[in-house]
């Protein structure tokens, strides 16, 4: 028997509000993954460009500002704002410069390759029109995801961490430096011996 127009009718019904239902959740997701909090008359949204984050890969600070008085996007803030990325416990930090993200207004980015796993924080700061700007959004639950590694991803060949890339050439250094110490060791034992047969 074949199946009736109905079915097929109520077979792409069923497919439409799939599709709808995993739009949806993507949407929630990626929302999920930035922090909203309001400075001054402004709506600031942070988090990162690209989730999840993966360790050496390309990602991006992203920020969003809207007037929320005007219910307008905020442009023309890359000379005004920028953002500051703290790894860990203030391990390591570095300042960035926002560019306008095209075709896309009130929207920036601060592109940078994420080096270290782990948590990081962005200090956003400077002034948005005449209100100043401080502040601080972490990586945590429900705001963006910490860095993880991608070797799961990798393939064929999984390759080295840049800190298991630092130990390894850290033991190759140590093994030339002993290595270095024996010779002249065995270096200053034969002069000793020569000396000492002329004797």
């Amino acid at each position: 028997m074949r199946p009736s127009a109905q079915t097929f009718g109520r077979a792409r019904l069923l497919l439409g509000a799939a599709t709808f239902a995993f739009a949806l959740l993507a949407s929630i997701s990626t929302a999920s993954a930035r922090e909203k909090r309001a400075v001054g008359p402004y709506a600031v949204e942070v988090g990162r460009f690209v989730e999840p984050a993966y360790l050496n890969s390309a990602n991006a600070v992203f920020m969003e500002v809207v007037d929320t008085h005007a219910n307008a996007a905020v442009d023309h803030l890359e000379k005004t704002v920028q953002v500051e990325v703290i790894v860990g416990g203030a391990v390591a930090r570095r300042t960035f410069n926002f560019e306008s993200i095209p075709q896309e207004a009130g929207h920036y980015q601060a592109e940078f390759i994420p080096t270290a796993p782990g948590d990081y924080t962005f200090r956003v700061f400077g002034a948005i029109g005449s209100t100043k700007v401080d502040e601080r959004f972490e990586s945590g639950p429900g705001r963006f995801d910490p860095v993880v590694s991608n070797s799961s991803l990798q393939f064929p060949r999984t390759l080295m961490t840049t800190t298991e890339l630092a130990g390894r050439i850290d033991q190759l250094q140590l093994i030339a430096v002993a290595g270095l110490v024996l010779g002249l060791a065995g270096l200053f034992v034969a002069i000793a011996g020569l000396l000492a047969k002329r004797r």
